[in-house]
C-alpha cells in the first residue's frame, strides 16, 4: 500500500494538499486578533466582482476544528470554512492576502485582504515620520508654512522629536514649539522634485496644515512682508 504523503497539523487539516492554508489560518487568525477591517472580494471572472467589508470573528467546531466569520457592514454575516477550501494560496505583497479558488470552476474565487486605501494611508504616514526624522536627526534647517483656516504664516526653523512619533517645528525667532503628529493627520502628501522634498500635512477637524520643506529660500524671501 502506497503511504500517503499528506500530513496534518493538530487541528487535523492535510496541510500538504495547499502549502497555503497554514499561511492563510495565520493571516485569519491575525486578522481576528486585531479586529481591523477586511475586504471579502467575491468574483466570477474578472469583469464581475461582489465586496464586502466587515471584520474576522473566530469561531470554534464541535470537534475544536476553527473556523471563521466575516461580519460585514450592512448585517451581511459569511462563513469561512478553512478545511473546506480545496486551492488556497497567500500573498505577502502589497498587502497580506488570502485567494481561495473554486474546485469546479477555476473562474470562480475570493481573496480576503485589508483595504489597500488603509495600505497607502499607512505607508504615507510611516513615510512622513520617516522624512520627518531624518530632517530631525540631520539638523536641517527647514522652511514651514503654516496654516490654521485663513491665517496662515511661514518661517525657517528646524524639526524635533519630542517623543515617538511626535514631531515639532522650533521656531527660532518667535520661541517655542508648534507640534504636528503625522498619525493624527487626515491627509498626507510628500513631493520630490529638483532635489528637494515637501511634506505636507492636513488636520481637518482643527482646519490646520503643515507644509514642511527642505527648499530654504533667501533670508529676505523667508521672512514675512511685514517685517521686512
Amino acid at each position: 500500500m502506497k503511504k500517503s504523503n499528506h500530513s496534518k497539523d493538530k487541528s487535523g487539516i492535510a496541510l500538504t494538499k495547499n502549502a497555503g492554508l497554514s499561511r492563510a489560518l495565520e493571516y485569519l487568525q491575525q486578522w481576528a486578533d486585531s479586529q481591523e477591517p477586511v475586504e471579502f472580494i467575491s468574483r466570477r471572472r474578472p469583469e464581475y466582482a461582489i465586496v464586502h467589508t466587515g471584520i474576522i470573528i473566530a469561531k470554534s467546531e464541535a470537534d475544536g476544528i476553527k473556523t471563521f466569520e466575516l461580519a460585514a457592514t450592512g448585517g451581511t454575516r459569511i462563513l469561512l470554512s478553512p478545511r473546506e477550501w480545496e486551492h488556497v494560496r497567500t500573498q505577502k505583497y502589497p498587502i497580506e492576502t488570502v485567494v481561495v479558488t473554486s474546485n469546479t470552476d477555476p473562474g470562480e474565487e475570493f481573496l480576503l485582504h485589508p483595504p489597500y486605501r488603509l495600505l497607502l494611508e499607512h505607508r504615507k504616514i510611516q513615510m512622513a515620520e520617516e522624512q520627518l526624522h531624518k530632517w530631525a536627526e540631520n539638523n536641517t534647517t527647514v522652511v514651514i508654512n503654516m496654516g490654521f483656516g485663513f491665517f496662515s504664516y511661514f518661517f525657517c526653523g528646524k524639526v524635533v522629536e519630542p517623543g515617538p512619533h511626535q514631531f515639532g517645528f522650533k521656531d527660532p525667532e518667535r520661541g517655542g514649539i508648534f507640534m504636528a503628529i503625522p498619525k493624527m493627520s487626515d491627509q498626507v502628501a510628500i513631493d520630490e522634485s529638483d532635489g528637494y522634498t515637501t511634506l505636507k500635512m492636513t488636520y481637518e477637524k482643527s482646519g490646520a496644515w503643515f507644509e514642511v520643506s527642505d527648499c530654504v529660500p533667501q533670508t529676505e524671501d523667508a521672512l514675512p512682508t511685514s517685517a521686512i
